[in-house]
């Protein structure tokens, strides 16, 4: 078994680069691969056992990662089962990854992601920050329907070494995109699933029986290959309303808020603390947009949880709820009890508790006489009047982002 010290490589970066240049040297050669990782005493050990064809023969390699317990490599063990026949070219190899991880080269690879949404179609394409986002195709028929399945696209140029190494990074940034537009256009964002559901064919209505299909969206707008250029398939979208609450009317496309440019950009440039607890109050946002979407008890949650999230960049002051609350919303306070209810009997509560303060499972009789009960009156408008109220913090948040250095 051949050695060799890889403790000079420190940069968990440059620890990441090695081990891909690495992978695609062997990717090239490889017919079949499996492997383990395990624990042993103050290491970590990633086992390889890899088959391929080298000159016409089939060849089989075992190759040994150990890293320290914070992430660090340690050495690199590789046996060719061939008493040494093949351990100048594996050593080649190795050396040959170590080197381009350093120099750092990468190509530009374009990526597409398909994400879906249930709403009105998005106004046109958007190009933000060199990144676009569009309609897979323009549905002219019915666009304006507000239960309408979408299919969007975020496309984007990745800088990488690699096919692979494009998608993980694509992959990453695309859905901490599709996280933040969840938030600014207030809309569940999903990527895209493929199962199979009960439908009912509404073209023959004499003979209405329900049907399985499989979900999916294939064959329209899936052959681009390159990113367009502007314009070039659609007309942009206009930026329009803002990222506080406001009514949507029935008849009006989806558009991105006017701060969305400036947003995007100021997060381009802070620090790395900043855009994580954005970008995990986004997460939690777009879980409370999707997840919550038919219970009122786990959209609040997570609303709250948003809150939770983003407090994590402000100073200590600011880092619990209510405190972060009271500074971004204090105008909007209008019950005492408001900011108790939310954390407490409705986020605290069904996390910790199970409990479900929306009246999810609470059902009442659908009566000729309208009539109401107080209980469930008052607990629909303490849920809207907290939706309101996180927005409103979100968004004063948001907008002394843009506006301050930070």
């Amino acid at each position: 078994m051949e050695r060799l010290d890889l403790s000079i490589i420190t940069n968990k970066e440059r620890v990441r680069l090695f081990l891909n240049y690495l992978d695609v040297f062997f990717q090239d050669f490889r017919k079949k691969s499996f492997g383990s990782s395990y624990f042993e005493g103050d290491s970590y050990f990633n086992d390889t056992n890899i088959s391929g064809d080298i000159n016409g023969k089939e060849e089989s390699f075992f190759i040994r990662i150990v890293s320290s317990l914070d992430g660090n490599l340690k050495y690199l063990e590789f046996d060719d089962n061939k008493s040494g026949e093949f351990k100048e070219k594996i050593n080649q190899l190795i050396i040959d990854s170590l080197m381009k991880s350093l120099d750092d080269k990468k190509d530009i690879f374009y990526r597409r992601y398909h994400y879906t949404y249930t709403g009105p179609q998005l106004d046109g394409e958007y190009w933000i920050r060199g990144f676009r986002i569009a309609p897979i195709i323009d549905d002219v028929k019915n666009k304006t329907w507000g239960n309408v399945e979408r299919y969007f696209s975020i496309e984007l140029n990745v800088s990488a070494i690699d096919g692979p190494d494009a998608d993980a990074k694509g992959n990453i940034e695309s859905d901490i995109i599709a996280a933040r537009l969840s938030l600014l256009l207030d809309i569940g964002i999903n990527p895209p699933i493929t199962e199979h559901k009960w439908c009912i064919d509404t073209n023959d209505l004499s003979n209405c029986e329900s049907k399985l299909y499989q979900t999916g969206y294939y064959g329209l707008g899936h052959n681009l290959k390159r990113m367009p250029k502007k314009k070039e398939l659609m007309p942009c979208g206009k930026f329009n309303n803002s990222v506080f609450p406001h009514l949507r009317f029935i008849g009006d496309l989806l558009c991105l808020p006017n701060e969305t440019r400036k947003l995007f950009s100021k997060l381009d440039n802070s620090s790395d603390e900043v855009q994580e607890a954005f970008n995990n109050c986004c997460f939690m946002y777009q879980i409370s947009s999707t997840s919550g979407r038919y219970s009122p008890t786990v959209k609040l949650s997570y609303l709250v949880a948003s809150i939770e999230a983003l407090a994590q960049c402000e100073s200590s002051e600011n880092k619990h709820f209510s405190n972060f609350i009271r500074h971004y919303a204090k105008n909007e306070i209008k019950l005492s009890n408001i900011l108790d209810f939310m954390h407490g009997e409705v986020r605290s509560a069904h996390f910790h508790r199970g409990k479900f303060a929306g009246g999810e499972y609470k059902y009442e009789r659908n009566s000729v006489i309208t009539f109401q009960s107080v209980e469930s009156r008052i607990r629909d408008l303490l849920f809207r009047e907290s939706y309101r109220i996180v927005r409103i913090a979100i968004a004063n948040w948001i907008n002394q982002f843009i506006e301050n250095d930070r």
